[in-house]
């Protein structure tokens, strides 16, 4: 909440670096009550930056400026400061390991994609300008392992490599830490009864659903409806897309298989873009297609049932002078067994040789489902 008191007086708001423009206070809900305005920012948010993790949970801070609009002189300054219970660790029962990596505001320089594990072989899944995420079991990466009383401590350190190291470069270290209980005994009866009739099986409908929807910013806290297509877009301009299961299973996990751009709602017609192969992006795309991050929210339960991902406006080239005028977006999805990761999709990672770009899934995934094609509204692209 700011207070400025007199009514008509006329200031610039600086939310972070950015100017509180019309879009931007809209994204933030702001609400202006004559003597003071409203607005609420996501502690994930591009305007806001990471101080610190204390143990489970991770300081974010926002700053705010109020400037005159004639000389862009600071008449007031001030921060928010507030400590958010996050979750920047996984530890499945399978022996798997995930970890977020965030950049602090005191590593303004550093690299995300620069980070390994113990192992320097064991770099990140995925990385964009604010996260690295790390998938890795007990037994690789260089992880250890210490006996404690009743359970098994598995550690791991995201850091830079040694040879990144200098008197220059910014120091970064965090601890990954899981346990588990090697002496719990677990107690199972059952009561055996003859049966009567061979067991069997009636087929009958049923499956779960799923929705893609294309949000007005990277915070994913708007959404285009069906009234407001087509879209319009610029060429460059980035475009963001969630994708949804629609469920309260726990144990069922989203993983985006394919997805492609045609220039008509029909996915199969040409030409075709590929923006992600077999979960990874299309690394002949100039302008590759980035993965965000999903927490838990007022929203969202289970992150696990979420994609986000961003890419570029772009259009067909139809010919040497003209440029295609919509687009169309389209996903293939695979459910998976969130405690039994595999290879391909429901792995998480992304291949690093050879044969990244066929298409083709691999050999060796068992997916529990694959959906429906998803698809989105026609997108315009306003050329000028």
């Amino acid at each position: 909440m700011v207070k400025y008191g007199t009514p008509d007086f006329h200031f610039q708001i600086f939310v972070g670096k950015r100017w509180l423009i019309p879009t931007l206070a809209q994204q933030y809900g702001l609400t202006d009550h004559g003597t003071y305005i409203a607005f609420a920012v996501p502690f994930t948010d591009q305007s806001a930056v990471f101080e610190e993790i204390e143990h489970s949970h991770i300081k974010s801070r926002l700053d705010m400026a109020l400037r005159y609009p004639e000389t862009s002189e600071v008449f007031q300054a001030f921060s928010v400061s507030c400590s958010f219970p996050s979750t920047l660790t996984e530890c499945y029962p399978n022996g798997t390991m995930t970890a977020m990596a965030v950049k602090f505001e005191s590593v303004p320089t550093m690299n995300l994609s620069q980070l390994t594990l113990n192992d320097p072989t064991c770099g990140p899944v995925y990385t964009d300008d604010r996260f690295a995420s790390f998938t890795f079991s007990v037994n690789s990466c260089g992880t250890t392992r210490k006996f404690l009383s009743d359970v098994l401590l598995y550690e791991n350190e995201i850091s830079l490599p040694e040879s990144m190291t200098g008197d220059d470069e910014p120091e970064y270290e965090l601890k990954v830490k899981c346990y588990y209980a090697y002496n719990a005994t677990n107690s199972l009866s059952f009561i055996a009864a003859h049966a009567n009739n061979e067991p069997y099986a009636e087929p009958a409908g049923g499956g779960l659903e799923v929705v893609m929807r294309m949000a007005s910013d990277e915070s994913y806290t708007m959404f285009h409806g069906p009234e407001e297509y087509p879209i319009p877009k610029y060429l460059q301009e980035p475009f963001f897309f969630e994708v949804e299961l629609i469920s309260t299973n726990p144990h069922v996990s989203l993983e985006l298989e394919n997805c492609w751009a045609t220039l008509t709602a029909d996915s199969s017609s040409l030409p075709r873009w590929n923006l992600i192969i077999n979960g990874c992006p299309n690394l002949l795309d100039p302008n590759r297609v980035v993965f965000h991050p999903v927490y838990t929210d007022s929203r969202v339960q289970i992150p696990s049932h979420y994609k986000r991902f961003e890419g570029q406006m772009f259009a067909f080239a139809m010919d040497q002078d003209f440029l295609s005028d919509q687009l169309f977006v389209h996903c293939d999805v695979v459910l998976c067994d969130a405690s039994n990761i595999m290879d391909g999709p429901c792995s998480g990672q992304c291949p690093s040789h050879g044969n990244e770009i066929d298409g083709l899934r691999r050999p060796g995934q068992n997916p529990v489902q694959i959906s429906n094609e998803l698809s989105s509204g026609p997108i315009s692209i306003i050329n000028n």
